[in-house]
Formats: structure tokens, sequence, C-alpha cells
């Protein structure tokens, strides 16, 4: 059987590809798929980010992360939404 697969593909999915093909043929035949022992590259020493890092992430003073600033309503119906803020 041949699976056509109609995606651009990066590296990394390469190596997945083959595996899913696989999987896909086993599951339309019905027939068990053996466990593989395929894994990806580690590319996390040459990713690079395009966020910027956290300057500070601190609470005001005498506040703590968790603490509630809105706090919900004491009852609610079904369909209701219930909402919460925390620090």
């Amino acid at each position: 059987m041949d699976l056509a697969v109609p995606l651009p593909l990066t590296l990394l999915h390469m190596h997945y590809l083959q595996e899913v093909l696989k999987l896909a043929e086993s599951m339309l035949a019905g027939t068990p798929l053996p466990p593989s022992s395929v894994r990806p590259p580690d590319l996390e020493s040459v990713q690079i980010s395009l966020l910027a890092p956290v300057v500070r992430d601190t609470v005001p003073f005498a506040a703590h992360f968790g603490d509630v600033v809105v706090d919900t309503q004491g009852v609610y119906r079904p369909g209701q939404v219930v909402e919460a803020t925390f620090r």
C-alpha cells in the first residue's frame, strides 16, 4: 500500500514520517506493530529563540504567587462561566 503525504516536511518531521506511515498501514491492515527504536535527533543546542527573556517575574510587596485577586461568586447555575484571577 502506498500512502501519499502531500505536506512540506522539515528535517524533524522526516524522522517521524517513516514510523507514522508504518503505523497507518498497520492500522488499516488491522495488524499489530512492534515498538520502534526510532528517535528524532536532539536539536536543542542549535535552536534559536525569538522570544525575549523574562526580565522580572515578581509580585508586589506582601503578596504571593497564587494569591486570589478576583474571587468567584458563591453560587453558579449550569451554563454559567466561573472566573477567578490569581497573581
